[in-house]
C-alpha cells in the first residue's frame, strides 16, 4: 500500500523523488524541471485570470490576452476570480511541497512507513483508521480529472466558442486551443495538489489521535489500578509500575516531538488556505455589494460555502487535536498525584534505621521526584500555547483577537477599494 501511495504521489508530481531519496537528500532534477514548468504555466494562468478579471469589456486586450470567457459577461469575471484564487492557493501549496522536499523535511509523507511501525500491535480498528485515506491516494488523479479538469475545460471551450461568435470570429477558438490545453493540464494538476493537501492533514491528525488515545488509555489504567490497589499493597510491584509511568510519559514526549515535525509542514498549508480564503471572501462581498443580478450572487455564495466547508474540515481537525493535547494535562496531573502518594506509602521500608533501609528510602524519594518532574514537565508542554497543530502567527504565537480583527478588516477594506475602483 505504501508503495502505491509513493508511486501515485510521483505520478501526480506532488513529489519528485521516492520517500527514501527525499530523506537521503537525493534530487531527481528531471522531475524537478517538470514541476517548475507546471508551476510556470500555473503562474501564467494566474496572471491571465487577473487581467481578464479587471480589464475593460471594450478594450482590445480582450483579444490580445485570449479572454475565452469574455462572451459570458459578468459570469466570466466570476470564473476569472475563482481561477485566480484557486490557482493561487495551489501555487502556494506546490511551493510548500517543493521547499520541504528540498530540505528533506516532508515528514507527513516520508515517515508513513515509520508512523505505521510505531503503532505497535495495532488493533483492526486502528489499522482501518490509519489506512483509510491512504487507499484513496491512487485514485485522486482520476477523480480530479473527471470532477474538475474535464468540466472546467469544457466550460472554457464553450466560452471560447461564444466569445468568438459574438466578438472576434470563429478563428478565435483556434487561437485559444493551446491555452485551453494548458488550462486542462494545470486544472488537473492543481486539483490533485489541493486534494492531497487535505488528505495529508487528515492523515496526520488521524495518526496523532490514535497515539493520544493510547496514551490516554494507559494513563487512565494506571490511575484506576492504583486506586483499586491502594488497600492491597502486597500484590503491587511499584518499581515496575513506576517505570511503566515513565514509559507512558516518554511515549507522549515522542508523540509531541513528531507533532512538531508534522506541524512544520501543516501550518504552512493551513496558512495558505487562510490567506486565499480572504480573497474568496473579498470576491463574495464584491459581488454581494455590487450592482449584479441575484443569480450571480447565488453562484458566488455557493462557491464560497463549498470552499469554506472543505477548508474548515482541515482547520477543525487541527483544532480538535490541539484541544485533545490540552486535555491531556488533567489525566497527567491525576496520575502524578496518585503515583507520588502510593510510591511513598509502598517504598519506605519498615526499618529505616538500617543502611539498606536508608538506601531504599533515598531511592523511593528519587523515584518520586523523578516521576513528578517528568509528569509536570509534560503537563507544562501540553499546556504550552506554542504547541499547536495548525495556524500560528509569527514565531508560534496564538491567533489572537487583534489578529482576527485585522484579518476581517483587510477583507472589507479590499472589498471597498475594488468597489470604488469599479464605480
Amino acid at each position: 500500500m505504501f508503495s502505491r501511495v509513493e508511486h501515485a504521489l510521483q505520478r501526480d508530481f506532488i513529489i519528485s523523488s521516492s520517500f527514501q531519496d527525499i530523506m537521503d537528500g537525493q534530487k531527481n532534477y528531471k522531475r524537478i524541471s517538470i514541476i517548475f514548468l507546471l508551476q510556470f504555466m500555473r503562474l501564467v494562468l494566474i496572471l491571465h485570470s487577473v487581467i481578464i478579471a479587471f480589464i475593460d469589456d471594450n478594450s482590445p486586450w480582450q483579444f490580445y490576452v485570449l479572454n475565452y470567457i469574455h462572451g459570458f459577461g459578468v459570469f466570466g469575471r466570476i470564473l476569472a476570480g475563482e481561477y485566480m484564487c484557486g490557482l493561487g492557493l495551489c501555487f502556494l501549496h506546490s511551493c510548500t511541497f517543493f521547499f520541504f522536499e528540498w530540505k528533506a523535511k516532508l515528514t507527513p509523507l516520508t515517515d508513513l512507513r515509520d508512523m505505521f511501525s510505531r503503532l505497535k500491535n495495532p488493533s483492526q480498528e486502528e489499522v482501518k483508521q490509519f489506512t483509510f485515506l491512504l487507499r484513496l491516494v491512487p485514485y485522486i488523479g482520476l477523480l480530479s480529472f473527471l470532477a474538475v479538469a474535464l468540466p472546467m475545460t469544457s466550460l472554457n471551450a464553450v466560452g471560447a466558442v461564444v466569445t468568438g461568435y459574438r466578438f472576434h470570429g470563429m478563428m478565435f477558438v483556434l487561437y485559444c486551443s493551446p491555452l485551453l490545453i494548458i488550462f486542462s493540464i494545470i486544472a488537473h494538476y492543481s486539483t490533485t495538489v489541493w486534494i492531497h493537501v487535505h488528505l495529508i492533514i487528515a492523515q496526520s491528525t488521524m495518526y496523532f489521535k490514535i497515539r493520544l488515545n493510547r496514551v490516554d488509555k494507559k494513563l487512565k489504567e494506571i490511575a484506576l489500578n492504583r486506586r483499586l490497589s491502594d488497600g492491597d499493597k502486597k500484590e503491587k510491584n511499584t518499581p515496575r509500575e513506576s517505570y511503566f509511568i515513565d514509559d507512558v510519559v516518554l511515549d507522549l514526549h515522542r508523540t509531541l516531538n513528531e507533532l512538531d515535525q508534522h506541524n512544520q509542514v501543516i501550518k504552512h498549508f493551513l496558512r495558505d488556505q487562510l490567506y486565499v480564503m480572504s480573497g474568496v471572501f473579498i470576491a463574495f462581498f464584491f459581488f454581494l455589494l455590487g450592482d449584479h443580478a441575484w443569480y450571480f450572487r447565488v453562484f458566488v455564495l455557493a462557491t464560497m460555502v463549498m470552499i469554506t466547508v472543505i477548508n474548515a474540515v482541515s482547520f477543525i481537525n487541527a483544532a480538535q487535536l490541539y484541544i485533545r493535547i490540552l486535555n491531556m494535562a488533567k489525566p497527567l496531573h491525576s496520575c502524578q498525584c496518585i503515583a507520588a502518594q502510593n510510591q511513598r506509602l509502598e517504598l519506605i521500608p519498615t526499618a529505616p534505621s538500617t543502611s539498606q533501609g536508608i538506601r531504599l528510602s533515598m531511592v523511593s524519594d528519587l523515584l518520586v521526584l523523578k516521576s513528578k518532574f517528568q509528569v509536570l514537565r509534560m503537563i507544562q508542554r501540553v499546556s504550552s500555547p506554542h504547541l499547536r497543530l495548525g495556524y500560528t502567527v509569527g514565531n508560534g504565537e496564538s491567533f489572537s483577537d487583534d489578529t482576527a480583527a485585522a484579518y476581517v478588516s483587510s477583507i472589507f477594506g479590499n472589498t471597498l477599494m475594488f468597489l470604488n475602483a469599479i464605480h
